[in-house]
């Protein structure tokens, strides 16, 4: 239920019974920290320099060992289920580091200077105009990953049986 809102210091905070005042406070003061900031200035600027690469690092953490620690402990019925379930997140994260440097990371800066190229020479459409540019790269990228995903995830796939071999040995009789 909505009891009144005020400004303060350029944000709007609702206050709500449930408390929701204290939970905007935090939020803007984690908003104030990562403005303020001047190590997380250069992280972030750094990020966006080279998005695939934070991506890559993020993807394999979460992939291949968040996920398989969250999996290992939980019941399953069938033991091998669970063995192919590991195995499946771990080569997902090596996937993912394996195609990035391999493949995303040296389209990207291909895609990169194609884009500064477009911006300097690019007639009417791209000509001084960055926002257009952008919108291009942006949709180069996308196609181009849908377009490799089919060899990418092949090669996922081929990873989990040797994962299994590695982590289990050999197939029980």
């Amino acid at each position: 239920m909505l009891v009144y809102n005020r400004r303060e210091k350029n944000a709007i905070v609702i206050t709500l019974y449930f408390g929701i005042e204290v939970i905007m406070a935090k939020i803007n003061r984690i908003a104030n920290f990562i403005n303020n900031s001047v190590r997380t200035q250069k992280c972030l600027e750094k990020v966006s320099k080279n998005p695939a690469v934070f991506s890559t690092v993020i993807s394999c953490g979460i992939a291949g060992i968040i996920r398989p620690v969250t999996i290992a402990p939980m019941p399953m019925k069938d033991k091998q289920d669970k063995k192919y379930a590991i195995a499946s997140s771990i080569g997902a994260g090596l996937t993912e580091l394996v195609t990035a440097p391999l493949i995303y990371m040296p389209f990207q800066k291909a895609l990169d200077k194609s884009g500064d190229t477009l911006i300097k020479t690019g007639g009417k459409l791209f000509e001084n105009n960055v926002k257009n540019v952008k919108q291009y790269k942006s949709v180069t990228n996308r196609c181009f990953k849908m377009a490799i995903l089919p060899i990418v995830s092949l090669f996922r796939f081929a990873t989990v049986s040797p994962i299994v071999k590695a982590l289990y040995g050999k197939k029980e009789k």
